[in-house]
């Protein structure tokens, strides 16, 4: 039942926007493909690809949510050349928050690139003898 009221509660969303969402009965790592209109109500080029994840009470940590993600799941998403938004559907609260997964790993990246930057800076300055 949480996720047939998490995929309704998205829909709403993209409805309300002058956009479609098609259902993925046979749920391979998506449960909506979103499809964009322009202004004129012409359909755009392109798919947006969302992934529900529900729960009675999502368990938060500070200002975030705690979530396992299935490495296959990772793989899968950030092969995707289309954006991929996870959502987690709160029940209790009938809230949901999204995610761009691949700017969100791609961040990860690029942090990891600035410490190896500075790590490439002090190559040979540093002296543990």
């Amino acid at each position: 039942m949480i996720a047939a009221q998490s995929v309704n509660y998205v829909e709403r969303f993209i409805i309300d926007d002058g956009h479609t969402a098609e259902r993925q009965f046979n749920d391979y790592g998506y449960d909506l493909v979103l499809s964009t209109y322009d202004e004129e109500g012409f359909a755009e080029e392109g798919t947006v690809y969302l992934q529900l994840k529900s729960s009675e009470k999502l368990t938060a940590r500070g200002n975030s949510f705690v979530f396992d993600m299935d490495v296959r799941d990772y793989t899968r998403w950030m092969r995707e050349p289309m954006p991929v938004m996870l959502v987690l559907f709160d029940a209790s609260k009938r809230r949901a928050y999204w995610l761009y997964i691949q700017r969100y790993f791609a961040a990860i990246k690029t942090i990891r690139r600035y410490k190896q930057n500075v790590l490439e800076q002090l190559e040979g300055a540093i002296d543990h003898a």
